[in-house]
């Protein structure tokens, strides 16, 4: 048949590999890949090959053998990496070399570059854009090199479909340098490019990369969400299984961060997660379930009961911690472990447990190493201010001193991602301020800083719509104002803040304060303006229920 018939089997075999792919029947893709690769009498005719078994291996969370092939692969089309490990001065030394490249570029000259010609640099086009995530979750140094050799090509010998992918991924690493205009420049410029190529396979690509690691810093976060649904749909058209389940985690995650309802959240995130496994997206799977059972443990649905309903074990009717732990570990999914630790890090502050979220705090020092410039590399450094400022009011004058100042350098952080994105951030900042402020004046000698500043985080959350986060304030300004000594007001807050974890549908939280603060709660409940207030934030209550449909946004 191949000897006879070389290209219509070579047509045949490329076909039936990637229709096997979509079927997630990835035994068969491998067994289908190594015919084509054995038989194939050029590198331009194995490339099929190479592709499908590349994602073949992604898709069952076994990165780091889809990262390898992708690096040999490039080998063979003359484009080559340091296969020994990569120092940090060797990244920013390249980051360098894309920026020298770029100088003086304008807008309208990227936009408007000649075409790639040459087939090798395109077959490495395609390559590195395919392996970017792989490389990403286990050598985070080489996505890096990745990116930037993209953008690098494209200058150099002209733009192609996956130039779009290449800016994108260039933008994000601005981000997570805190150069955001330049990298919503950048990602701006990859939609065009998408648009200018009308390239229709690759849009669940960019569309995830640019709207989960770059946009949301021009945008109020919610916006994120239809371009995230839009993608996925383009991703199932395209068969991009991969970058449309991509796109619904991202959908996930923003819609948590959000402060999305967690009932009707939860019942969309338990369709996508079974959806990833129908799709074979094993890898992803295990980036989304840790956000499921987080909100599970937030609504009191974990039904785990080895350490008496513990809601800081992410273990339930979504995933088993010490399982899936197990599991990322023995595929190097570094990613997966990463934000296990966030979620339960998370957790662990929210329901007071300073000490445990401390100690996961230690393992999320170099958490942008795999989560780049994803939102949650951000937010933790909101939640570590918090914990600081926390483990401060507890500690005696050495050690209070120590995490003052670590308080302060998240707090600084957070003021200067406020003046870049006021709507995701500003009430963030206002919360940080109220508990710098409430340690730095020692408690009683001085509150009304503290006091207006947990205000404004209160009214500005409000305002912006992150309900979640208006209960926190609410919760912080009650221990503020019992510490003080002010119980009418600790009441007045304390009560807030349960009858707004209530309207998030984090019924466990609720309960806990209710628990903790009984007869304060029990107090402001009583009064009039509490009936006031209760009837209004339920009245007002926003479920945001969008679903996967096929109109959702560009």
């Amino acid at each position: 048949c191949w000897s006879d018939h070389y290209d219509l089997s070579l047509r045949l075999f490329c076909n039936l590999a990637e229709s096997e792919y979509c079927n997630c029947q990835f035994q068969k893709v491998d067994a289908i890949a190594g015919e084509i690769l054995d038989r194939a009498r050029t590198v331009d005719d194995a490339m099929p090959g190479y592709w499908a078994l590349m994602k073949s291996h992604g898709a069952r969370g076994n990165n780091a053998k889809a990262a390898n092939l992708g690096f040999d692969v490039l080998e063979k089309l003359g484009v080559k990496f340091p296969r020994s490990n990569v120092s940090k001065a060797h990244v920013l030394k390249d980051i360098a070399k894309t920026k020298l490249a770029l100088r003086g570029k304008s807008e309208e000259y990227l936009k408007n570059l000649p075409a790639m010609t040459d087939c090798v640099k395109v077959s490495a086009m395609q390559v590195l854009t395919s392996m970017f995530a792989y490389a990403h979750h286990v050598k985070p140094e080489y996505a890096l090199l990745v990116a930037n050799k993209m953008v690098r090509l494209s200058l150099a010998h002209g733009a192609t479909d996956e130039s779009a992918f290449g800016f994108a991924s260039y933008g994000c690493i601005l981000c997570n340098m805190g150069e955001f205009k330049a990298g919503c420049r950048y990602a701006n410029l990859a939609l065009a490019l998408l648009h200018r190529f009308d390239a229709k396979d690759w849009i669940a690509h960019v569309y995830a990369l640019a709207h989960s690691t770059v946009l949301f810093w021009q945008v109020d976060m919610r916006d994120t969400l239809d371009p995230f649904l839009y993608s996925c749909r383009m991703g199932l058209e395209a068969g991009d299984n991969e970058y449309a389940m991509y796109s619904v985690m991202d959908y996930c995650i923003h819609s948590f961060y959000c402060g999305r309802p967690l009932e009707p959240l939860e019942e969309e995130m338990k369709t996508y997660c079974y959806q990833m496994v129908e799709y074979g997206q094993d890898g992803i799977h295990s980036l989304t379930v840790p956000y499921w059972q987080t909100i599970l443990n937030l609504m009191g649905c974990n039904s785990d009961q080895t350490d008496g309903g513990d809601l800081t074990r992410l273990t339930g009717d979504a995933m088993d911690q010490d399982l899936l732990t197990k599991e990322a570990y023995a595929k190097s999914n570094f990613m997966s472990t990463s934000l296990i630790n966030v979620n339960r890090f998370y957790l662990a502050y929210t329901v007071g447990n300073y000490d445990q979220a401390r100690e996961l705090s230690e393992t999320l020092a170099n958490l942008s190493d795999f989560t780049a410039s994803m939102f949650v590399t951000f937010y933790v450094d909101f939640y570590l201010g918090l914990l600081s400022f926390a483990l401060a009011r507890e500690c005696k004058s050495t050690k209070r001193k120590h995490w003052v100042k670590k308080g302060t350098k998240c707090l600084k952080k957070v003021k200067a991602w406020a003046n870049v994105s006021p709507a995701n951030w500003q009430h963030r900042e206002y919360l940080l301020e109220a508990e710098h402020a409430a340690v730095v004046s020692g408690g009683g000698k001085a509150p009304d800083k503290a006091a207006a500043f947990f205000d404004r985080a209160i009214n500005t959350a409000n305002s912006n719509g992150f309900v979640h986060e208006e209960a926190l304030a609410y919760e912080r300004g009650g221990v503020f104002f019992a510490e003080t000594g002010n119980e009418h007001m600790a009441s007045r807050y304390f009560a807030r803040s349960q009858e707004l974890y209530l309207v998030w549908g984090a019924k466990a939280k609720a309960e806990l304060v209710r628990t903790q603060y009984t007869s304060l709660v029990a107090q402001a409940r009583r009064r009039r303006s509490f009936q006031v207030f209760k009837k209004r934030r339920w009245g007002n209550r926003v479920t945001a229920n969008v679903g996967l449909t096929p109109n959702g946004g560009r």
